[in-house]
């Protein structure tokens, strides 16, 4: 039996294979074959070298990874007490200090114990804001802002637009404070270029590599989300995460933005910056809306998370207009440990092989072991590609590599695309059928309507079929032979 977590969700499990292909193999692929940068670089390393420390153990990997999870939005947690604990004066600022900590740690174990990247941005998230606090003086302090802001960007590549106006935020405020210096900017520049170059160097090394293997620079995964025919907007993805996450996280945004709009209204120009960066969900989901008609996960919450220290700011400078706001504080860091700690204990009880994914992934598995040959799925094939056996093409264009998303770019039709990649079987979840009985199979499946895909119509019996209960939904998976069929 492999090893599992049962609080890793499936698309962690794109990471752990790659990593292990890489670490066994040298190869940095999700297939063994083709070459795939569809995750955010940090993480992925960490994972490699969890993986390589443990002995190529997959269960002290595992255990390890679930620790480090937990950790990370602790150290985030701390932090932001450290910062907010500053401008505590009574027992008022207290409560609200001690609300938003809380609230940053529960939030935060709730999303980074999926297991995915967004862990790493809320340990680091606190000592970017930090600067906006304390002045950065010397090109020494210069290096480090500027290498933790490259560090979160590799962290979350998604995070680059609020780090970069934090990063400008913070050297403004440097000018600032100087004064009317004759030529101060270009001084500065001239006296500090070179250690931004070099705190930024790693981001520039992983643009350089994406470009030189992969000609892109964004990641496979983000590129594959924006393939789209039509301008958005695309309501899906926020649909979406209202649907499945709302019941924790809506009662925290509502709390946020009433906090927002009390600091706006307090006209306190020194709030602008922590202002800016407490709108930064509503422009994140709303960049997620014109980019992308792929449905939202639990941790796409992260920029929740992660602005909640500048809605605390807010909160703790306007607490002596009365106190609605140390109220609100509290009462939303109330809901969300009362909510992540209910999911949280149920996670923990489940077996984590009891779960459809995981089930159906080891349906598959003993399917796998009396039937060789390369497989392709689109979407949950994280635990599959995990467990399988065998080579698993990815065919949302995730992780499958480049000729992925060139097929899904040119709508290729998917019966061919998969006989030419000579692939014996492919693997999919609830197709639908046509009016003749066929399956009308599209990858990648999960996005949404305005989407490129690769489709085709399968008038042939499945090899194998099995359905699970998914809250309350069958949830039917199937498995078509695809070697020596014709178009």
């Amino acid at each position: 039996m492999h090893a599992k977590s049962a609080l890793f969700v499936d698309d962690f499990y794109y990471y752990f294979v790659v990593a292990k292909n890489f670490v066994n193999n040298g190869s940095l692929s999700f297939d063994g074959t083709n070459l795939t940068n569809g995750f955010h670089p940090l993480w992925f390393g960490i994972v490699a070298a969890v993986y390589l420390a443990s002995g190529h153990s997959d269960t002290i990997s595992l255990i390890v990874i679930g620790i480090i999870s937990a950790i990370l939005p602790v150290i985030g947690g701390i932090k932001v007490w450290q910062i907010l604990k500053r401008f505590v004066s009574d027992a008022t600022s207290l409560a609200t200090a001690w609300a938003f900590s809380v609230i940053y740690v529960c939030g935060g174990l709730q999303i980074s114990y999926t297991g995915m990247e967004v862990g790493l941005v809320l340990a680091l998230f606190p000592w970017l804001l930090e600067g906006l606090i304390t002045p950065i003086n010397g090109s020494k302090q210069v290096f480090y802002f500027t290498l933790l802001a490259t560090t979160i960007i590799l962290s979350r590549v998604d995070s680059a637009m609020i780090v970069a106006i934090i990063w400008l935020f913070v050297v403004g405020r440097t000018f600032k404070e100087r004064g009317k210096e004759p030529n101060l900017i270009p001084r500065w520049l001239v006296a500090n270029a070179p250690p931004i170059v070099l705190g930024a160097l790693p981001l520039l090394i992983y643009v350089i590599f994406n470009l030189a293997l992969f000609g892109a620079v964004l990641p496979q995964s983000a590129i594959a989300k924006a393939l789209t025919d039509a301008p958005g907007p695309y309501w899906e993805p926020l649909m979406f995460f209202t649907e499945h996450f709302g019941v924790i996280w809506s009662p925290v945004a509502v709390v946020f933005a009433i906090i927002t709009v009390i600091g706006l209204a307090s006209g306190d120009r020194r709030l602008f910056p922590w202002v800016i960066v407490a709108v930064w969900p509503i422009i994140f989901y709303a960049t997620l809306v014109f980019r992308s008609p792929w449905p939202c996960w639990p941790w796409y919450a992260y920029p929740i998370v992660a602005s909640s220290p500048a809605v605390a700011m807010i909160a703790l400078k306007t607490s002596g207009q009365g106190r609605l706001t140390p109220a609100l504080s509290v009462l939303a860091a109330l809901l969300l440990a009362v909510g992540v700690t209910s999911v949280q204990v149920r996670n923990l009880r489940r077996d984590e092989w009891d779960q459809p994914i995981s089930a159906a992934a080891l349906k598959l598995r003993d399917f796998g072991e009396t039937h060789p040959g390369s497989y392709a799925m689109g979407d949950r094939a994280g635990t599959v590609g995990y467990v399988l056996g065998h080579p698993l093409l990815q065919l949302e264009g995730l992780v499958g590599g480049n000729r992925v998303l060139s097929a899904v770019r040119n709508r290729q039709n998917l019966l061919a695309f998969l006989r030419s990649n000579k692939i014996a079987y492919y693997v999919s979840t609830n197709l639908n059928r046509d009016r003749n009985g066929c399956f009308e199979a599209r990858e990648p499946a999960k996005a949404g309507a305005a989407a490129l895909h690769m489709t085709a119509t399968l008038c042939l019996k499945p090899v194998d079929e099995f359905s699970l209960d998914e809250n309350g939904a069958a949830m039917t998976t199937r498995v078509f032979k695809i070697n020596g069929l014709a178009l």
